[in-house]
């Protein structure tokens, strides 16, 4: 039978590190640390429109930009303070999310790889929000395989 060592060492291999990031409405989301390419922040004047898209000149080349909770992401104002984003890799190339902060890297977090997207765990006492980077992407940029963008 299995005992709580057991349970423990079965655990620790599950553990894996992840960005816990905070969204709209005090929502936080943790998001395994290994999906995520780069951390940027960039001035909210980077941030434009095209083609129905939200876009971003990333490294010399337009970059679709979508929000962790799915929403597209408005022009912000002139005087808006910096984003923070999430630059990540989708269909062999980068992508970028934007989320409102970035709350922490937890070194050890139990997240699984059969969890579902949207899955609540607690980390550091909140409920926190597991969320696969990819499934954001595929929900927010079902048209990003046939929008041409092209380097600069």
């Amino acid at each position: 039978h299995s005992t709580s060592r057991d349970t423990a060492i079965q655990e620790e291999k599950h553990k894996t590190a992840a960005l816990v990031v905070g969204g709209r409405n005090g929502e936080r989301r943790a998001i395994s640390l290994a999906s995520v390419s780069r951390l940027e922040v960039v001035d909210p004047s980077a941030i434009e429109h095209t083609n129905g898209m939200t876009v971003m000149q990333y490294r010399g080349i337009i970059t679709p930009v979508v929000h962790m909770d799915g929403h597209s992401v408005g022009i912000p104002h002139s005087g808006s303070k910096c984003i923070p984003v999430i630059v990540c890799q989708f269909h062999g190339r980068n992508a970028c999310i934007v989320v409102d902060e970035i709350v922490d890297v937890v070194d050890s977090c139990l997240i699984e790889e059969d969890m579902t997207h949207e899955t609540a765990i607690v980390i550091g006492d909140r409920t926190t929000t597991v969320t696969d980077l990819t499934r954001v992407l595929e929900d927010s940029l079902s048209n990003f395989s046939d929008f041409d963008l092209a380097s600069t």
